[in-house]
């Protein structure tokens, strides 16, 4: 069926070496004389931090064989998230300020200057003291504390970079990870009206309904407490730790481990929230409390859209303000909901001293070592975002086929790179499955079950990604879509398609009005469709693109299900540069469950909708 337009899909494959282009390092780039560790030292390593800060003599000391630090073996150690960067102080300011770090002995490298109105040194030596004492019958007193100050190499350079390339083993391994937001409550008065706002956020949330995950399911909450909700957050999120990069990747790091993360504000002040005796209350507020609570928010806000946001424009206002509160800041990206893809989004919010720090910053979310990270790497190489982009892209495409291609693009991005993430990348929030939970779990395919091989190729010297998988065109695939809805159970008080079949469909674009160049103006007019899962409209809008694309052009590749959702590409047959490839258009959920459509409808809907049968076939091809 596809052999006509499958030949010279391929184009002119240069092979599979990317070109290594020679740079000079940033100017800053410290090369040592010689490495202090052997390979063989840094395979001992192994999660182990190069140094920790022994606090009660306020000193660097630094790995030794056997995992030994200043004769203590394999100490426990606290870790800290806060953002100082921007605040570095240049030589001549303040001069009065201090170093940030009153240590015992000298280190290696210069510690910065920070700028006082951030922070004090006072202020920080009081937060370091008081984050090692007893928390928490599960947060015992430690003498150690990993602080990038004075544990990482602060001269850019290999050994920084190895460092970098291991912040997923060094935070998930802490006796817990305290989030410093140095900006928030440093007075009395402003922690009093911490506590209330945070504990508000929760009373707010959680006195809607007993279950968090049902929250709003009955009807949106009235005005003032949608009012309330987004001072709370906006105010907390003020806090200069939610526009930093690093902090981005801590907060997911530690969350995903089994450490403890939690809130200290200004100069110390551990936040405790009481009284409830549930997952929110363990004693201290933690980071996971506030990102489940916003994706509880969000989750159920987005299911009830179809029918909520359309007779309440106040509520649509602050589900959407909601929205992009929780998705720029990266809290629903912290979570460990399927929605990390978002990071690289979130990224290009967030303040970097440099262009590449915007995925060295987040990598390791993904269990990747990339660039000059990697072990044995040239140490005079230097790599573009971009190319770290495409690094990224083909690592998560070999270790998550499916996964890693749930996202869309908000903006165009370059020819043949919409096949992996960008800087515009955002999940829908339908998606919302674990991407790590162990690899074991995905090799027994228990979430996620694969039904196509996703890699690259280098094709007129760019990378695009190369599939080979079922495919079936758009239009005779939409045609089953419609027949799911036709032939679904009906329920004979309401005369209603049965539970999930009403919004059997969801298809995603970049931009739902302007789709490669054809218009598509009513109904859809909320830019890229992440918003919209109206079935009337998702229908509409699957006639309109099955009818306006040329039916040998647009295809749909199966990249897979879970659980009852099955996923596809929307991709479209073009040629740019001698090179014929897909191009990525838009991604595709729909849902097949078998107790929900009528036993005689089965046996016509399964094969279509599962991937299976003489609808599909076998294809290979660049796409991007």
């Amino acid at each position: 069926m596809f052999s006509s337009i499958c030949t010279g899909c391929v184009g002119s494959v240069a092979g599979n070496e990317a070109n290594v282009r020679s740079r000079p390092p940033p100017k800053e780039w410290y090369i040592p004389e010689s490495f202090p560790y052997s390979h063989t030292h840094i395979d001992e390593l192994k999660e182990w931090p190069q140094r920790l800060l022994h606090v009660p003599s306020m000193t660097s000391v630094e790995w030794q064989p056997g995992n030994i630090y200043g004769g203590h073996k394999e100490p426990q150690y606290r870790a800290i998230s806060y953002t100082w960067g921007r605040w570095k102080l240049a030589d001549g300011q303040q001069p009065e300020t201090g170093l940030a770090v009153d240590l015992s002995s000298a280190l290696p490298w210069q510690l910065p200057r920070i700028n006082r109105n951030h922070f004090t040194v006072p202020e920080f030596r009081q937060v370091i003291n008081d984050i090692c004492r007893p928390l928490a019958s599960n947060l015992p007193a430690v003498d150690f504390l990993w602080l990038d100050l004075v544990c990482i190499d602060q001269r850019r350079g290999p050994l920084a970079s190895l460092e970098i390339g291991r912040q997923a083993a060094i935070f998930q391994n802490a006796t817990g990870v305290a989030v410093w937001l140095s900006k928030t409550g440093k007075h009395a008065e402003d922690l009093k009206r911490l506590r209330w706002m945070l504990t508000n956020i929760v009373t707010l949330v959680h006195g809607l309904e007993s279950d968090v995950m049902h929250v709003f399911r009955h009807g949106p909450p009235a005005k003032w407490q949608q009012i309330e909700i987004l001072i709370r957050i906006r105010a907390l999120l003020a806090d200069p730790w939610f526009t930093s990069l690093w902090t981005l990747q801590e907060g997911y790091l530690s969350g995903e481990g089994h450490c403890e993360l939690f809130f200290v504000f200004g100069d110390g002040n551990i936040f405790k929230l009481l009284p409830w005796q549930n997952e929110y209350s363990l004693g201290l507020f933690k980071l996971s409390s506030l990102t489940h609570l916003c994706r509880a928010m969000l989750v159920t806000c987005h299911t009830n859209a179809a029918t909520t946001l359309k007779s309440d424009d106040d509520f649509k206002s602050f589900v959407n303000e909601l929205d992009e509160l929780v998705r720029v800041s990266g809290l629903l990206a912290m979570t460990s909901g399927g929605q990390h893809l978002s990071l690289l989004g979130v990224a290009r919010h967030r303040f970097a001293n440099e262009d590449t720090d915007r995925v060295y910053g987040i990598m390791q979310v993904f269990h990747c070592k990339l660039g000059v990270s990697r072990p044995g790497i040239d140490p005079m190489r230097y790599f573009d975002r971009q190319e770290l982009e495409d690094q990224l892209g083909s690592a998560l495409l070999e270790k998550f086929p499916l996964q890693s291609q749930l996202f869309v693009h908000t903006e165009p991005v370059e020819r043949g790179r919409a096949w992996r993430l960008s800087s515009s990348s955002a999940v829908p929030v339908e998606f919302s499955f674990p991407l790590h939970r162990g690899d074991d779990l995905f090799n027994t395919g228990k979430y996620c079950q694969p039904h196509c091989k996703v890699t690259t190729q280098i094709a007129s010297a760019r990378t695009f990604g190369y599939f080979t998988g079922p495919v079936c065109w758009f239009y005779q695939l939409q045609y089953y879509w419609c027949r799911l809805q036709d032939l679904a159970k009906v329920d004979n008080r309401s005369g209603r398609p049965v539970g999930i079949v009403t919004k059997s469909v969801r298809i995603f674009f970049p931009d739902a009005m302007t789709v490669a160049g054809k218009a598509w103006g009513s109904p859809l007019n909320t830019g890229h469709t992440l918003r919209n899962n109206d079935p009337e409209q998702q229908n509409a809008f699957g006639h309109w693109l099955a009818a306006g694309y040329h039916w040998a052009r647009l295809i749909v590749l199966h990249l897979g299900s879970s659980h009852k959702k099955q996923f596809g590409l929307i991709l479209l047959h073009v040629q740019a540069d001698e090179v014929l490839y897909w191009h990525r258009l838009g991604l595709v959920m729909w849902y097949w469950d078998e107790n929900l459509v009528a036993t005689e409808a089965r046996l016509e809907l399964m094969e279509p909708l599962t991937g299976q049968g003489s609808l599909w076939q076998t294809l290979s091809g660049l796409y991007g």
